[in-house]
């Protein structure tokens, strides 16, 4: 009896525990509306309300080898995951398995792929159409060599409603070059000439080095950029990061290449340049182009980086009040030195700068100066085009001093006077030996 009683007790625990745990778990599924929706088979028309998440869930799609599944509504919002190609990726095989997953607990009619160039964001202009089957790879799109592309793939949800993500997955195509198809890439940034005003990390000044390389053929393996302090690069290469291969999507046909330099010197002239590579045999150089870096933005940056007029002075040139030689000289144009163009006098032939030692305004005659802009020298007489026209203080007129010229004394020989009165004069008194004798009573 006491046995029968406790197997009633156990068998009603246990009925009890199992009731907590089915409720639990009902409890868990309507709170977290996660999870995965479940299709009735008895209603395989119109639009059916899952029990479990409250998703509502087309008619039954008759799927070969799975049987009835639900199909996706119109509003359903997870699109297909895109797995490949990637973002950015490179892709050497110019007809690649483009591949895709869709696993959210309904079925779609089908997908869509559009496959294209970035040239024209608005154009699929190498595949747009239905992938009929319910696959998620498709291989059947020859691409261009060497050439950015983008993709999406879209669901195709009944009534012809689609969803898909709101951005095309981008990519580049090879195949890698030969070394004897090689060409000398193109330097973009930073520009030839200009100042550099870059980032930095801490203490430590960076230049981001950007170049180009023609695209349509085939992709090199990787890129050299090379910074030096030297014009001739016979410094080490600045870029410790080289060689690179960073490439950045863009719609002008050609591949950019981005690269990070490390810890580069401030306040200083570098010079730089790039070539490609492919399995260590290198390409032709792109050309020497030049910049200044002022990261910091304290540098007193050379006048010959900054679109100004300018002077050079290949000598020693003194610095006037004026545009007259008998001006006051106020300071010297060292050989050697620049000095920015301020002004020019009405007829071009001096101009006004700020003497670089004692921060006078003077004049300099540019006889004795070379005119620049930038690196380019310039023709003087084209000067007044550009710069203000202004007139230097005048020459002061000279004041006129009467002077007295005494007159003569001559010697009492030859004067006409009787000097000694003895009646005699000057050659007629025997006492004077020539008219330059002074003295008429010896």
């Amino acid at each position: 009896m006491v046995n029968k009683l406790f197997q009633h007790r156990f068998l009603l625990a246990s009925l009890w525990v199992l009731l907590a745990v089915v409720l639990t778990a009902c409890n868990l599924g309507n709170g977290g509306a996660t999870a995965t929706p479940t299709y009735d088979p008895n209603c395989p028309q119109g639009v059916c309300i899952d029990d479990q998440s409250d998703v509502e869930l087309g008619p039954a799609l008759d799927i070969p080898g799975l049987g009835l599944q639900p199909a996706c509504p119109n509003n359903y919002a997870h699109p297909p995951e895109q797995v490949y190609p990637a973002e950015g990726e490179v892709v050497v095989d110019l007809q690649p398995e483009f591949e895709w997953t869709f696993d959210f607990g309904c079925q779609p009619l089908g997908f869509q792929l559009r496959i294209g160039t970035i040239f024209d964001p608005q154009s699929d202009d190498l595949f747009n159409g239905d992938i009929d089957e319910l696959l998620t790879t498709y291989s059947g799109v020859e691409l261009l060599p060497a050439t950015w592309h983008r993709w999406r793939v879209y669901a195709h949800l009944t009534e012809g409603a689609y969803v898909g993500n709101g951005e095309f997955v981008r990519f580049l195509t090879g195949p890698i070059c030969e070394a004897d198809q090689l060409v000398a890439p193109d330097l973009i940034y930073p520009a030839d000439g200009s100042v550099y005003t870059g980032k930095s990390w801490g203490n430590e000044y960076e230049v981001e080095a950007d170049i180009s390389y023609p695209g349509g053929t085939c992709l090199p393996d990787s890129f050299t950029i090379y910074i030096s302090e030297t014009e001739d690069f016979s410094t080490p290469n600045l870029n410790v990061f080289s060689p690179a291969m960073i490439f950045s999507p863009n719609d002008e046909g050609i591949i950019l290449v981005e690269d990070d330099s490390n810890d580069v010197p401030d306040c200083t002239t570098l010079y730089w340049k790039a070539w490609a590579s492919v399995d260590g045999d290198d390409g032709p150089e792109s050309e020497t182009q030049s910049f200044f870096t002022n990261i910091a933005g304290t540098c007193l940056i050379p006048l010959n980086w900054l679109d100004l007029l300018y002077i050079v002075a290949p000598q020693d040139t003194n610095c006037r009040a004026s545009d007259f030689s008998a001006s006051k000289n106020l300071g010297t144009l060292f050989m050697g030195e620049q000095a920015e163009v301020l002004a020019v006098n009405p007829e071009g032939t001096h101009v006004l700068i700020k003497e670089p030692s004692y921060k006078v305004s003077c004049w300099i005659w540019l006889g004795l100066v070379d005119l620049m802009q930038g690196d380019t020298p310039l023709d003087p007489n084209m000067l007044r085009e550009g710069v203000p026209i202004q007139d230097p203080p005048a020459q002061p007129t000279p004041t006129l001093v009467p002077t007295f010229t005494p007159t003569p004394v001559l010697p009492q020989c030859s004067d006409k006077i009787d000097n000694d009165g003895d009646g005699w004069i000057d050659g007629r008194d025997k006492q004077c030996k020539d008219p330059s004798d002074n003295n008429e009573a010896n």
